[in-house]
């Protein structure tokens, strides 16, 4: 299966929640990550999701 960088993302995203969740990484630090790898997190959620925009790439939806 071939992986592309929004699959990426969501498994790096699902791995900053779980680290998280173990108080090892903060809120803002997953910020910082998702923001190098060129996404913004929005005002805006899609069924409570919060919406990560890329200007380059389509909206993504991450379960957190």
């Amino acid at each position: 299966m071939k992986i592309n960088k929004e699959m990426y993302f969501l498994n790096i995203t699902k791995i900053c929640v779980a680290i998280k969740n173990k108080n090892i990484l903060t809120a803002k630090e997953s910020k910082k990550i998702a923001e190098s790898m060129g996404f913004y997190k929005i005002k805006q959620t899609s069924h409570g999701q919060p919406i990560f925009y890329n200007k380059k790439k389509r909206n993504i939806y991450i379960q957190i």
